[in-house]
């Protein structure tokens, strides 16, 4: 890594497994505010902030634990025995903090510098890139980004246009100044069972799309492979989509709407057949509340 002004003491292994213990207890007290607000409450988040669990990976050399990564992620497993939560929120800052080892030092100092100062990562390439002078130049949208809110940047996977003629595109990972970049509120997934009226405090302007699909009333065999191969299409099981589209469209919402119907039967089915059916199913939910939506778009 680029050379740094002289290290200063850095929290040892041992603090930082104390305070992950320390702050288990308080992520269980605080679970129901973190639910509730769908973010890290800022007394968690200051508490974090100074342990150093953070940026556990960032280098001594900035006043940073520098902890192996076994550590780090032990003391996220700490962290989330008292909210899963709160421990992947330390996991995603904290491995985010290992890019500090590959940052110019003025990169390490504008981004870690500051021992309050927290990033978050997407290294999928969400972004496209373009050399210019003095960096790059980013255009972009990182899904699902554990812990913006309370991050000062973000490192977004990118893929770098080539410079020269016959070169392939490049991935690399970049980092931005989350001053430069627009958070969109779309974290919300709804399951049978949900009180749809959560979604009432949404404001409108932060719902930039909806994707809907039926599913049965119960994960067949886990939650995760039932959201990617046994979804239904809207009307097709146990969801009240209508009800459900209603209550989005009563925040005011006019925009995109879309079927995401991921099943291993619909993959059987050629593109042509999938999308007649989901768009006859999605016709058949969303009809009724036709005259909403127009009434909400001004049409």
């Amino acid at each position: 890594m680029p050379d740094l002004a002289a290290p200063t003491a850095s929290s040892s292994t041992e603090q930082l497994e104390r305070s992950a213990e320390e702050l288990s207890d308080l992520a269980r007290e605080l679970a129901p505010a973190t639910e509730a607000e769908r973010r890290l409450p800022g007394e968690l988040v200051a508490r974090l902030r100074s342990s150093g669990l953070f940026r556990a990976g960032a280098p001594a050399a900035i006043g940073a634990p520098e902890a192996p990564p076994a550590v780090t992620l032990a003391c996220a497993e700490t962290v989330a025995r008292g909210d899963a939560s709160a421990g992947w929120c330390v996991s995603i800052a904290a491995t985010s903090s290992l890019l500090a080892g590959w940052l110019p030092a003025e990169g390490v100092a504008e981004a870690f510098g500051d021992a309050d100062k927290v990033a978050a990562g997407v290294w999928a390439p969400g972004g496209r890139a373009r050399r210019v002078e003095g960096g790059y130049r980013v255009s972009g949208r990182w899904s699902f980004c554990s812990g913006i809110n309370h991050s000062e940047h973000l490192f977004g996977g990118c893929m770098v246009d080539a410079d020269g003629d016959g070169e392939e595109p490049s991935g690399r990972t970049l980092g931005m100044a989350k001053t430069e970049l627009e958070i969109l509120d779309t974290w919300h997934t709804f399951r049978a069972g949900y009180p749809y009226e959560r979604l009432s405090g949404i404001p409108k302007e932060k719902i930039v799309s909806i994707e809907i699909a039926d599913g049965a009333a119960e994960p067949v065999v886990d939650l995760a492979n039932d959201g990617c191969n046994h979804r239904r299409p809207p009307g097709d099981g146990a969801f009240r989509v209508t009800e459900w589209a209603d209550a989005i469209l009563g925040t005011g919402y006019c925009g995109h709407v879309g079927v995401e119907n991921l099943s291993e039967e619909n993959r059987r089915r050629s593109l042509p057949e999938q999308a007649r059916q989901n768009f006859a199913a999605a016709v058949r939910e969303l009809t009724p509340l036709a005259g909403k939506y127009e009434k909400n778009c001004g049409s």
